[in-house]
């Protein structure tokens, strides 16, 4: 789902309401930062999140998507 909204969905330029229609709301939709963020994929240990993958859009001062990045990350304090 991932690739194919990258590769075939145009990101840049859509205004915020327009990513929040197509995308849904995000995992940081009470922030009030300059980008989005949605969890593509959690892995859990026996409790906490172990590592993940998640989708960043980026906003400038108008509400219009300048880009996104696809992000990894691993919490080296989860309980395996």
């Amino acid at each position: 789902m991932l690739i194919d909204l990258i590769k075939h969905h145009q990101i840049k330029g859509l205004a915020y309401k327009q990513v929040i229609d197509s995308l849904g709301e995000p995992e940081n939709y009470q922030d009030k930062g300059d980008s989005i963020i949605y969890d593509i994929v959690v892995d859990y240990g026996y409790l906490d999140p172990k590592s993940g993958t998640y989708l960043a859009i980026g906003f400038n001062k108008d509400s219009i998507a300048t880009g996104y990045k696809v992000m990894k990350w691993k919490n080296r304090h989860a309980n395996e």
